[in-house]
């Protein structure tokens, strides 16, 4: 039935909206660590990964998009998260994001 098709998480997840401070762009390399990312590759990546890119030909929700991603681009730092594949690492990980916010 279609209660296999979805499950419902109700415990461990945080139910108020917190502030959004980073955004971390994901990059491959051999080990792990977090670099700045350029303001041009910065917007660029928001851009890109933040609508469907194919929906985006009405000039008005071009425009629409564009003025989000300023927006929101001007209140949060942009940050290259460099990881190593596999989910072992993600411990790791975590750990490193973990630092980075503090």
């Amino acid at each position: 039935g279609a209660d296999k098709l979805c499950y419902r998480f109700e415990e461990g997840f945080q139910t108020t909206p917190l502030p959004l401070k980073r955004i971390y762009i994901l990059a491959h390399g051999s080990e792990h660590s977090i670099k700045p990312v350029n303001p041009q590759m910065a917007f660029a990546a928001l851009v890109r990964h933040t609508r469907e890119t194919q929906i985006l030909n009405a000039p008005e929700i071009v425009k629409a998009h564009v003025q989000q991603c300023a927006a929101l681009f001007k209140e949060v730092k942009f940050f290259y998260l460099v990881r190593r594949p596999g989910l072992e690492e993600l411990p790791k990980i975590v750990t490193l994001v973990e630092n980075h916010l503090e």
